[in-house]
């Protein structure tokens, strides 16, 4: 094999990586808060571009403050913290319907109380 193509092999190589890279890049990136929300496909609680503004934040909170929600008990507030830990922040209010345990009801009688910033 010449040395000429060696090098155009080279440079494509080298070429399709950095394609690659840049669109894992994006696809990766989140989305806007107000974009995603009404792009999530989720079964919305509230109306688009309308986020709770309460007392307890729900990224940062510990054990303690989620005992403060009504109806959260010692068990729902340790679920709560463990599926922040494995997953990461909860975005979105619809987010929590992922913890066992916290439906739409229990949303709902405890949104007033979250701030998702």
């Amino acid at each position: 094999m010449s040395e000429r193509l060696k090098h155009r092999i080279g440079l494509i190589l080298l070429w399709a990586a950095a394609v690659t890279c840049l669109l894992l890049l994006l696809w990766n990136q989140p989305a806007r808060k107000q974009d995603s929300y009404t792009a999530s496909g989720r079964a919305g609680v509230l109306p688009e571009a309308v986020y709770p503004s309460g007392t307890i934040r729900i990224n940062q909170a510990e054990a303690e403050d989620l005992l403060e929600l009504p109806g959260i008990g010692e068990t729902l507030s340790a679920m709560i913290l463990e599926e922040r830990n494995l997953n990461g922040p909860f975005f979105y209010p619809e987010d929590l319907i992922s913890v066992k345990g916290i439906g739409k009801q229990k949303l709902k009688q405890i949104l007033e109380y979250l701030d998702f910033d």
